[in-house]
């Protein structure tokens, strides 16, 4: 426990050099779908009545057919619990109004964990796949040095600024869950941006967002198989497998970068 300790913090400082803030953090349990019906959520409602959430209709394309889904969400919309079809979304995204108060991963990943496992005994469920993302802003960098790592372009674009960019990788890993080993996806993507900064001048600029997915691996038949011990496990130690990743991109890309150490309050996507 120590070591794995002493390996976040020494992650964590890395990471730390070249990412601005978290934009987002979305935690997931494979499971049966909880329909929005008013039993149901009756029934969600009373098992956080200490937060008081309130209960909201969206609509879903689940396989180009628009469905009716729930949420509940926090009377400040700090955080809100997505029910899906065959999936249970607990989603964070940062307050635009003060991005230093998005938590660290192991504090949402602690709320995640509390929150299934309160909602997988209440209705008895298990889950059959468990997943972890999060979407951070990078610190202005020269994007010129990270494309030319990441994509390697060929001899008539490795001097030209690049435009758009995209870049994803997918590997599998080995990791222990509760005592068991499972493979999980590890996916990893970079793009460009636009970041509008409120302080210390009113600016726009463009900026790399980092985004990293672990998850465990689909099988060709869904099988129930994640315990509430298993799901528990999952999420004490996914903080320091997404660290690792995040680790190693800032390691690779930010050799011969000078990062400003300005903060940026409001993210903007162009894509909507």
């Amino acid at each position: 426990m120590i070591q794995e300790k002493v390996l976040y913090l020494r992650v964590s400082k890395i990471n730390s050099i070249m990412i601005d803030f978290p934009f987002l953090y979305r935690a997931t349990v494979f499971t049966y779908t909880i329909k929005p019906e008013t039993e149901n959520i009756q029934r969600i409602q009373h098992l956080f009545e200490d937060k008081g959430l309130l209960p909201s209709m969206f609509q879903e394309n689940f396989n180009g057919i628009p469905t009716m889904r729930f949420e509940m969400i926090v009377p400040n919309g700090d955080w809100r619990i997505r029910f899906l079809e065959q999936r249970i979304d607990i989603v964070k995204s940062v307050d635009f109004k003060d991005v230093t108060k998005m938590v660290k991963e192991q504090s949402f990943c602690s709320l995640a964990m509390d929150c299934f496992q309160k909602i997988m005994t209440e209705f008895g469920y298990k889950a059959s796949r468990l997943a972890f993302s999060g979407i951070y802003i990078l610190k202005e960098c020269d994007f010129q040095i990270v494309y030319n790592k990441l994509i390697h372009p060929c001899e008539l674009f490795e001097k030209e600024k690049p435009k758009e960019w995209n870049f994803r990788n997918v590997f599998r890993f080995t990791k222990s869950i509760n005592g068991k080993p499972n493979i999980l996806n590890y996916c990893f993507d970079a793009n460009i941006g636009m970041v509008e900064s409120a302080f210390p001048t009113l600016f726009k600029s463009e900026r790399i967002i980092l985004s990293t997915d672990i998850n465990t691996l689909q099988e060709e038949t869904i099988d129930y198989k994640y315990t509430q011990e298993d799901i528990s496990d999952f999420f004490k130690n996914i903080s320091l497998w997404n660290e690792e990743v995040k680790e190693s991109y800032c390691k690779y890309t930010g050799k011969g970068l000078h990062l400003p150490f300005n903060t940026l309050y409001f993210y903007q996507d162009q894509k909507g």
